[in-house]
């Protein structure tokens, strides 16, 4: 549990984590720290095992060209990614599910090959009442942002950008 505390602060807030296991004199990590490291594997890859696979449609309140498009937040290709037009300061993300799901993170990361140039954000989830609210807010979201809400059966997730500097440049959006 504290180690999931860690990685969602650091590695969850744009951060890299040194884990600080340092290995004996015999080259060998001692079989204690394995053992925990393991385990805290295992958990990592049962909390991000299930992605959220029923999307509908990604809407976005602009696009710098074709080649930028929104739908390119979902593709696993690294090189394709979201650019708003540069004229719209409080560009917006709404991804509509086909069905309703429940998870609890949402990631978001920048094309940080490019810069990172998110200054503010906000996370609204819409629960099928056509009444989104805020789940989250905060600033820098940089290589990676892991945004953590309570559960529940979700039918839209709408991102807005409130503030960012430079070329914004977004280059995923996933739900676990």
């Amino acid at each position: 549990d504290r180690l999931q505390k860690i990685y969602f602060s650091t590695v969850g807030a744009n951060c890299a984590w040194m884990l600080g296991v340092p290995p004996m004199k015999n080259g060998k990590f001692a079989e204690m720290d394995t053992q925990i490291l393991r385990a805290f594997g295992f958990d990592l890859k049962r909390m991000f095992n299930y992605k959220v696979s029923q999307i509908g449609k990604v809407e976005v309140s602009s696009c710098l060209s074709p080649e930028y498009d929104g739908s390119n937040l979902l593709d696993e290709d690294e090189n394709k990614t979201w650019r708003p037009d540069p004229r719209d300061r409080e560009p917006e993300i709404t991804i509509t599910l086909s069905q309703k799901a429940m998870f609890d993170k949402v990631v978001i990361a920048e094309h940080i090959i490019n810069g990172q140039h998110v200054e503010e954000y906000e996370v609204y989830i819409d629960t099928g009442n056509g009444k989104p609210k805020r789940v989250s807010k905060g600033g820098v979201i940089g290589y990676k942002r892991i945004v953590k809400i309570t559960p529940e059966e979700v039918i839209k997730v709408i991102i807005k950008i409130k503030s960012y500097r430079g070329n914004l440049e977004l280059q995923s959006v996933t739900m676990y």
